[in-house]
């Protein structure tokens, strides 16, 4: 995206032997599409004499903000689902993956490939579409797409989960949000918890109905990975 094109090995190796006899002291050698280093907005200094001039934006230009009215727009049951779409198309961008739906969910944004300046870009495209300031360490301070989706849904809007009148809900609420996402993957129910909150079909081939025979403080149980009380 930047306008850097790859060398052939015969051109790389042509360069090579012509920068070993070169009096120049820091020699870098790059193929270049120069119509691409212009539109990318932001040319690096050592660049701009062979790029030639460059269009400015004007700095009143509008923030994009359709996640704010969009979000608005939705009704709270979709506003996860729509941040989470959004935060995966952009690492997929970022990260160069085909489409969408090869960025995990559960995974961590460094086992996802996210290192500094990886995660600095992602933080920019993010603030220019929520119009929210980020900071540079965002993505290493939730730990998945789908914390950090409800993360910038709450920076929005102030969502937050309701509290409920039942105590034994709450309680489960509380242990299940303070519970890794391994953990569930680990019990074999992890697929069925992503479909209840519409975030992904499990396979029907895979899909057991041992979570359904669960009462409620069992399935506390196996979130808190405790043994239930004898009584």
């Amino acid at each position: 995206r930047g306008g850097e094109v790859p060398l052939s090995s015969e051109l790389g190796l042509r360069l090579f032997d012509e920068v070993v006899g070169s009096a120049w002291p820091v020699v870098a050698a790059l193929g270049l599409d120069l119509g691409a280093v212009r539109a990318s907005g932001s040319v690096p200094a050592v660049l701009r004499t062979l790029a030639g001039p460059v269009r400015r934006q004007a700095a009143t230009a509008p923030v994009d903000r359709s996640w704010s009215e969009r979000l608005t727009e939705l009704p709270p049951a979709d506003r996860q689902r729509f941040a989470v779409d959004e935060i995966r198309r952009q690492v997929a961008m970022v990260l160069g993956h085909g489409s969408a739906g090869d960025v995990s969910l559960s995974a961590a944004f460094k086992e996802l490939g996210f290192d500094s300046l990886t995660a600095v870009e992602l933080r920019n495209r993010l603030q220019n579409s929520t119009g929210l300031r980020l900071p540079a360490t965002l993505v290493f301070n939730q730990p998945n797409v789908t914390a950090l989706a409800t993360h910038l849904i709450t920076e929005l809007l102030g969502d937050a989960p309701e509290p409920s009148a039942d105590p034994t809900e709450a309680a489960l609420q509380a242990a299940l949000a303070k519970t890794p996402l391994t953990r569930f993957a680990d019990a074999g129910v992890l697929d069925t918890l992503l479909a209840l909150t519409g975030l992904a079909t499990p396979a029907p081939e895979k899909r057991s109905g041992a979570i359904d025979e669960l009462d409620t403080d069992s399935l506390i149980a196996l979130a808190l990975d405790t043994p239930e009380s004898s009584s």
